[in-house]
């Protein structure tokens, strides 16, 4: 297989770099090249997530009252999911849910960060992370009774 970085980068290695790739062979009398050109970026950069607690967050649905970490809220199933965090390849997250009693677990849809992907419930999330930067905003609800 061959490969060669893209122009725009540095000649070097880069782990986070575009590449183009082609597959060639050799059946021992000449060298054959595919025609097609497979282009490849690179992420090995993990998302930048803001500390605790603007990083992740679960709210009420008023979407001021924070719930604070391992805390216990009673008469309440519906809650608000609120993050901070930028990736420079950002494409989606998703969401997963853990507990209950008997233990049970949910995953959401991934949400990705085009405005047309069909996904229910807000975003606010764009190709480099969450929207506005630098401050938590409110990327999903979430109900709990899925958990059962």
């Amino acid at each position: 297989m061959g490969y060669e970085q893209h122009p725009s980068l540095k000649p070097t290695f880069d782990p986070d770099g575009q590449y183009i790739l082609w597959l060639e062979s050799d059946d021992g009398s000449a060298l054959q090249r595919e025609l097609v050109e497979h282009r490849l970026q690179l992420d090995n950069t993990a998302p930048s997530i803001a500390p605790y607690p603007d990083g992740l967050q679960v709210r009420l649905m008023d979407g001021e009252t924070v719930i604070p970490a391992c805390g216990e809220i009673v008469d309440a199933s519906e809650f608000q999911v609120w993050a901070q965090f930028e990736d420079e390849h950002y494409w989606y997250f998703t969401l997963s849910l853990y507990g209950g009693n008997p233990p049970a677990s949910w995953s959401a849809s991934s949400n990705y960060y085009a405005a047309d992907d069909g996904t229910a419930g807000i975003k606010n999330t764009s190709e480099t992370g969450m929207i506005p930067a630098g401050q938590p905003v409110h990327p999903r609800d979430v109900d709990m009774t899925v958990l059962g």
